[in-house]
């Protein structure tokens, strides 16, 4: 017999994966019309590969599931850690030093989700965050539309080298610099673990020293993603910016 190719929502998954990739029968009902299957929501694929992660950045090369949005993949190094930097696109000697210096390109790499509840956590070598580089997890829109386009996470900046860093929610948009939104918490230690729990479009933020005693950061927070979202590592803050992860997870109830 015949199949058929098509985009879905799975049911009970809610929209922030996006649409999946679906094959069913095809049949031909009496009245000359097609029909797709049986009706019935189409179960997930046998083999099919999680979304679930645990990455500790052995090396020697990334995870192929991980990907970048965007025409500018961030400069990476896998050793024992994960150092991201962010792209610094060519200049254009037209284009004064002030208008080049209000351009901040993020450094995003990404993993795919297949729902909207989850957990995600990254953590960060303080050491490697300098100046007004910000660096944490997101969740990004993914859609070929919105690619970069918008994101909203938790981030440290290493304003204060003698206290420890400040993690905050953070949201970025393409062109601009990161705007900093809701409360900080106040870090200490040699590493700064940063979580986001998402239940729907609805987003908790926490922030930890050891990875034991997690502080709530703000609110609750309404995402302002929705369709074909992704998790992310992300760099910005200024141009160039770079720092050094050693850990990031992601679980599903």
């Amino acid at each position: 017999g015949d199949n058929v190719a098509f985009h879905a929502y799975r049911a009970g998954r809610g929209i922030l994966g996006g649409r999946q990739l679906h094959m069913a029968p095809l049949t031909w009902r009496p009245d000359g019309w097609p029909a797709i299957g049986d009706g019935r929501p189409l179960p997930p694929a046998a083999g099919a590969l999680p979304v679930t992660f645990d990455d500790a950045f052995g090396g020697p090369a990334l995870a192929p599931e991980w990907e970048w949005p965007g025409t500018h993949p961030p400069r990476i190094r896998v050793d024992g850690g994960l150092t991201l930097r962010a792209p610094v696109r060519s200049t254009n000697r037209a284009i004064s030093p002030r208008v080049l210096a209000q351009r901040f390109d993020a450094g995003l790499l990404t993993r795919r989700l297949a729902g909207d509840r989850f957990t995600v956590t990254a953590v960060v070598d303080r050491a490697s965050v300098r100046g007004r580089e910000l660096a944490g997890v997101a969740v990004t829109r993914g859609g070929p539309f919105d690619i970069g386009g918008r994101s909203i996470g938790i981030a440290i900046e290493a304003r204060n080298r003698v206290d420890g860093e400040f993690a905050a929610i953070t949201e970025w948009r393409r062109g601009a610099r990161p705007t900093e939104r809701g409360n900080r918490v106040q870090l200490r230690g040699r590493f700064a673990h940063l979580r986001i729990v998402a239940s729907g479009r609805r987003y908790k933020f926490y922030a930890s020293s050891d990875g034991v005693r997690w502080l709530p950061v703000g609110p609750h927070w309404r995402s302002p993603v929705d369709e074909t979202a992704r998790v992310g590592l992300t760099v910005g803050g200024q141009r160039g910016a770079s720092a050094r992860f050693t850990r990031a997870t992601l679980t599903e109830p």
